[in-house]
C-alpha cells in the first residue's frame, strides 16, 4: 500500500507540473500575442481595459485622447498608465500636462516635483520636464534643468535659445542664472549670433569668476575685428600696439585675430612654414606658385594695431627663386578700421638672396589697425601663369620720424 501510495503522490506531482507547464506556456503566448499587438499600434481607445499590461499602450491612447482635448480620457488613461509603471517619466508629465488643463494645477505640480526627483540621472525627459516647468512657473526647476542639459550637451541650443529668452527680464543675472561652466557655452552661442556686446558682458561676468575660454576669446576678438572694433578686439588677445605677431614665423601659425591669416593652398600655390630656410632664426615662410595658373594670390595677411596720425616703416626679408612671368609678389599696407591708406612696395621676381624691403605709411587720424599683405596681382601678358618660390621672414614694425 505503501509503494502504491508512493506512486500515485508521483503521479500527481507529475500532473501539476504539466498543468502549470501548460498554464504558462499558454500564459506566455498570450503575453507575446498581445505585445505583438501592442507593438503593430493596431488598437483603439475601447479596448484599454484589455491593454492594462502594457503602459506604453495606454500612454499613446492617452495621447490620442489629448489630441482630441477630452482631458478627462486623457487624464483616467495616463493615470493607468503610471499605475503600472511608475517610473515612466514620460507618462507622468502627460498626466501632468492633463491635470494642468484639467484645472488641477496643484496635482501638476507635485508630479513635477516627484519627476524631477525621479529623472536625476538621467535626461531622457529633462526637456519635457523643463516645458512643463516652465508652464508652472517653477524657475528653480527650469533653471536646473537648463543647466543639466548645456553640461550634458543634450537639446543644448534649445536649452541657451530658452535662458536667452528667459534673461530679457533679468539680463544681470546671468552669473546667477547659470552655473559658472556653462557661461562659455552662453558666451559662444551669443558669439554665433553676432550678438558681440551680450558676449562682451558675459565675458566680464566669467572673468570675475576667474574663468578663460582662449578659442571663445579669440573667436569674438576676430567678431570684434570684422565690426572695426580694434580696441574691444585688443583688450581679449593683449596685442600691443605696433606689434606684429609672429614676425619670424617661429611658432606656429595660429590664425587667429592678430596672428597671420592665410590659406595653406589655392589654384597655382601653395604655402608652407619651413625650416632650414630664413634669414634669421630657424624658420620662414614659403609661397611655392606651381607655374600653372595666373594667379591672384592674397592669402597671407596680418592685422597690426597702431596709433592714429603716426609715422611708421615696415620691414621684412625676402628671398626668391625663379619667380616667372612681369607680375611678381609684393608687400602692401591698408587701412583695417580707415580709409585713406594704401601702401605697395615693390615687386620680387625672378631669383634674388635674401634682402630687405621696407615700406613708410603715415596711418589717419581715424586708424587703430593696419593690414600687412602680400599679393601677387594677375598679368595681363600671353605667358602670365607664374611659377617659383618666394620666402619671408624677419618682420618688422616701428615707429618712423621723417
Amino acid at each position: 500500500m505503501a509503494l502504491k501510495r508512493g506512486a500515485m503522490t508521483r503521479v500527481m506531482g507529475r500532473l501539476l507540473i504539466s498543468v502549470a507547464l501548460l498554464w504558462l506556456a499558454l500564459l506566455m503566448l498570450k503575453w507575446g500575442l498581445e505585445n505583438r499587438f501592442v507593438a503593430s499600434g493596431s488598437y483603439t481607445a475601447g479596448m484599454a481595459p484589455i491593454l492594462v499590461a502594457f503602459p506604453n499602450a495606454l500612454v499613446r491612447l492617452g495621447a490620442e485622447a489629448w489630441g482630441r482635448q477630452d482631458v478627462s480620457e486623457a487624464i483616467l488613461l495616463f493615470r493607468n498608465a503610471v499605475s503600472r509603471d511608475p517610473l515612466n517619466g514620460g507618462a507622468w508629465l502627460r498626466l501632468a500636462e492633463a491635470e494642468k488643463a484639467g484645472g488641477n494645477r496643484e496635482v501638476a505640480r507635485k508630479i513635477l516635483d516627484f519627476v524631477h526627483g525621479l529623472g536625476k540621472n538621467t535626461l531622457r525627459w529633462t526637456w519635457a520636464e523643463t516645458l512643463l516647468a516652465l508652464d508652472l512657473s517653477s524657475d528653480s526647476v527650469v533653471w536646473e534643468n537648463l543647466n543639466r542639459m548645456i553640461e550634458n550637451n543634450r537639446h543644448t541650443a534649445d536649452a541657451l535659445q530658452l535662458a536667452d529668452v528667459l534673461l530679457v527680464r533679468e539680463p544681470e543675472a546671468v552669473d546667477k542664472r547659470f552655473e559658472a561652466r556653462n557661461l562659455p557655452a552662453y558666451m559662444k552661442w551669443l558669439i554665433g549670433w553676432g550678438r558681440l556686446d551680450q558676449a562682451l558682458v558675459v565675458r566680464e561676468k566669467m572673468a570675475l569668476k576667474g574663468l578663460k575660454d582662449p578659442k571663445a576669446d579669440a573667436w569674438l576678438s576676430a567678431r570684434l575685428l570684422g565690426q572695426k572694433r580694434v580696441h574691444e578686439a585688443r583688450s581679449l588677445s593683449e596685442t600691443g600696439v605696433g606689434r606684429l605677431t609672429n614676425p619670424g614665423f617661429e611658432a606656429d601659425m595660429a590664425n587667429g585675430p592678430f596672428d597671420w591669416r592665410f590659406s595653406r593652398q589655392g589654384p597655382g600655390w601653395k604655402i608652407a612654414r619651413v625650416a632650414g630656410m630664413a634669414s634669421e632664426g630657424s624658420y620662414s615662410l614659403a609661397i611655392a606658385f606651381d607655374g600653372k595658373e595666373n594667379a591672384s594670390f592674397a592669402h597671407l595677411s596680418q592685422i597690426v594695431p597702431v596709433e592714429p596720425g603716426v609715422s611708421y616703416r615696415l620691414t621684412a626679408w625676402w628671398k626668391g627663386r625663379d619667380l616667372s612671368t612681369n607680375q611678381g609678389p609684393f608687400l602692401e599696407i591698408y587701412g583695417h578700421d580707415a580709409k585713406g591708406l594704401h601702401v605697395k612696395g615693390p615687386m620680387l621676381l625672378g631669383t634674388r638672396g635674401w634682402e630687405e624691403v621696407a615700406l613708410e605709411f603715415t596711418t589717419p587720424d581715424d586708424c587703430h589697425a593696419v593690414v600687412v599683405r602680400l599679393r601677387r596681382a594677375p598679368s595681363r601678358k600671353l605667358d602670365n601663369k607664374i611659377g617659383g618660390t618666394v620666402w619671408l621672414d624677419g618682420f618688422g614694425l616701428m615707429v618712423h620720424s621723417s
